[in-house]
């Protein structure tokens, strides 16, 4: 994997100036383009990183030891105690400002792609709003017109019922009232 922020260093470390690079246009010749040599240095590795911070790592390991050791019952061990939080304190300082230097690049490139990204990915959450707000829209609708459906579905049947409740109403009235000439053309 290549570091191409180094590519255009040369080899002093120093990145040539942009004309160098790339030519404006009133520099370029006519005919095929002539190509830059440029030294690619390689990119970081977590041995060469290690290697920055090596005189750090050592004596880190020395420091715990020292601290778990440590038992502070006088003047003495109370100064040293102090002097070695002290140390541990600036070499923290230290491995953090190195390590800031070092990932400074990478985390330069991880907020850029991520800002990249977040672009798109807003885009399509607004997407999605949408689309879900619609499509709830729409189910609303379905639902509403599937209640209308069902009480008029409720109302056709109870009307039915009634006009049947009131026929058969007519009917019993009809026939108390033929039993009733019945009876009195017996009589």
């Amino acid at each position: 994997m290549l570091d191409f922020s180094q590519v255009v260093q040369d080899a002093s470390g120093l990145t040539p100036p942009a004309s160098e690079i790339f030519p404006g246009e009133d520099e370029r010749q006519d005919g095929p383009e002539v190509m830059t040599t440029v030294m690619v240095t390689q990119p970081l590795t977590l041995a060469a990183v290690r290697g920055q911070f090596s005189e750090c790592l050592i004596r880190v390991q020395g420091m715990v030891e020292d601290a778990k050791a440590l038992e502070v019952a006088d003047d003495d061990r109370l100064k040293f105690a102090v002097a070695l939080g002290g140390e541990a304190s600036k070499i923290a300082k230290r491995i953090n400002a190195k390590r800031k230097e070092v990932t400074a690049e990478a985390s330069d490139f991880v907020k850029s792609v991520n800002g990249f990204c977040k672009d798109y990915t807003d885009r399509l959450g607004e997407v999605v709003m949408i689309t879900k707000t619609k499509v709830g829209q729409y189910q609303h609708q379905v639902e509403l017109e599937r209640r209308r459906q069902e009480e008029a579905a409720r109302k056709a049947a109870q009307e039915l019922q009634d006009k049947l409740r009131r026929q058969a109403g007519r009917n019993e009235s009809k026939g108390q009232g033929r039993g009733r000439q019945a009876s009195r053309g017996r009589g």
